[in-house]
């Protein structure tokens, strides 16, 4: 369980406590594996070095600073070296890049040495400065919350006179990626009717048996250092809500997209159908899988109101701009600067701004140029223990709802609330009747939590 507080679509609770049905998912699998990279593809390791930051580095020319970069080579291997981009005029870089090297197993199991190479870029010549060498070990690549830990080396000079200075450090990460090839194998072998689209480079992969109608996409991007993660519910709406998140990441945004019809959409490239997609964009081909975390929850409405009758209750009359609306509205909140109003709603909604008991949760409408979004802010408020708030456009096609899950909650309003979710519809076109965008209070029960890292079992070795 978790200790921390988890927010998820429009719900607040905690672990353990306010919602007490939840509980996380063995993965029962038949006969599944924990299989390694190396036992799919042998002598062979995909390793991410990220370089940080470097401090108190020497100055080397007479006018200025040193202008920093880092060649790494790993020794005994045929992988060829790669450096940094050099920065400017700085003792303290700061670099955050990330190298990628495809490496044989033997220089982690072998106990090879990584070379960090310090060099001051010059017009004509560039100079090396300093060194670390690095023993590789299994313990290099420890996570600490879904992360690498940074390792912080003393940087050794070629200049004895640049030794005795103040100490100067080398921080960097090591952390395995899995990439395509290693998964996609692993999984064909491992978890009976997944879908492989070697082309495209995407997964689709079924859950475990108890959480049957739940279909986990893998999209790894063209770039090679990203996967988007995405949930199908591919039988129709039986009363489940699916939410997924980052557990490691303050703020996790979420993508919905629903069939309009009602009739199933295809997934490119296969055979598969869906009737809803939850999405989790741009997670970090390193970021330990333990860390994205999946939740089922037994849904069933509580109200359903359409916004028309939320903003009415506030005087809202005929089309109104925001000037418009800020003189006239009653019991609501302002923004100017970003000619954002929020309608506060209470956890009972009585349809009139006297003596409003405190807010749940708050609609807001934001002006754009061309269109407006609509917006749900659900408060930290224990009223919304076990409860979640959805919007959604009927009569229209639309796609492109977000949500945004705030661990810790953010404050809004000058600090006055916090909020823990934000549930989005980005763009709504001028001219579409707020009788057609629906306000719904959701009951959530029986939870359920899966992280992925449970089923795919990769291990880097």
């Amino acid at each position: 369980m978790c200790d921390s507080p988890s927010h998820f679509f429009g719900c607040q609770f905690r672990f353990p406590g306010s919602l007490r049905s939840i509980s996380k998912s063995p993965c029962s699998y038949p006969s599944i594996r924990t299989f390694t990279m190396t036992a799919m593809f042998p002598g062979r390791i995909t390793l991410a070095l990220t370089l940080h930051r470097a401090t108190n580095l020497p100055k080397t020319d007479r006018i200025g600073h040193i202008d920093p970069y880092v060649k790494v080579s790993f020794q005994s291997t045929q992988c060829k070296s790669q450096k940094s981009s050099a920065l400017s005029d700085t003792p303290d870089p700061v670099w955050n890049e990330k190298l990628i090297f495809n490496l044989e197993e033997a220089v982690v199991t072998g106990g090879h040495t990584v070379m960090l190479e310090i060099y001051d870029e010059d017009t004509f010549r560039d100079e090396r400065v300093g060194f670390v060498e690095v023993t590789v070990t299994r313990e290099l690549f420890g996570v600490v919350a879904g992360k690498a830990i940074r390792h912080q080396f003393p940087i050794t000079y070629v200049k004895s006179k640049h030794n005795t200075l103040a100490q100067s450090y080398l921080e960097v990460s090591f952390s395995c990626v899995y990439s395509y090839d290693t998964v996609a194998r692993w999984v064909q072998n491992n978890i009976p009717a997944s879908v492989c689209n070697f082309m495209d480079k995407r997964l689709y992969v079924p859950f475990p048996p108890e959480w049957h109608g739940l279909l986990l996409g893998l999209e790894f991007e063209n770039g090679g250092d990203k996967i988007d993660f995405k949930v199908f519910t591919t039988i129709p709406d039986e009363g489940t809500y699916v939410d997924l998140a980052l557990t490691s990441e303050p703020k996790s945004r979420i993508r919905r997209r629903g069939t309009v019809t009602g009739e199933p959409t295809p997934i490119k490239g296969t055979h598969l159908r869906y009737y809803e997609e939850v999405k989790l964009d741009d997670v970090p081909i390193e970021m330990d899988w333990n860390m994205v975390a999946v939740w089922k929850f037994k849904k069933s409405s509580v109200e359903s109101i359409d916004l028309a009758k939320i903003v009415q209750a506030h005087g809202w009359k005929g089309t109104l701009s925001y000037q418009a609306a800020s003189q006239i509205l009653q019991g609501v909140e302002l923004d100017p600067q970003d000619e954002t109003i929020y309608f506060p709603l209470p956890s009972q909604y009585t349809f009139t701004t006297e003596d409003l008991i405190e807010p749940s949760s708050f609609v807001l409408v934001d002006w754009d140029k061309n269109n407006c979004d609509m917006k749900i802010l659900v408060l930290d408020t224990p009223s919304n223990a076990g409860v979640g708030y959805d919007l959604s456009i009927t009569g229209v096609e639309y796609n492109k709802k977000t949500s945004d899950v705030y661990v810790p909650p953010r404050p809004i309003l000058g600090g006055r609330y916090r909020a823990t979710r934000r549930v989005e519809l980005d763009d709504v076109p001028y001219g579409v009747p707020l009788t057609n965008i629906k306000w719904e209070k959701l009951r959530l029960e029986e939870g359920k939590e899966l992280r992925v890292g449970q089923f795919i079992k990769l291990t880097p070795w």
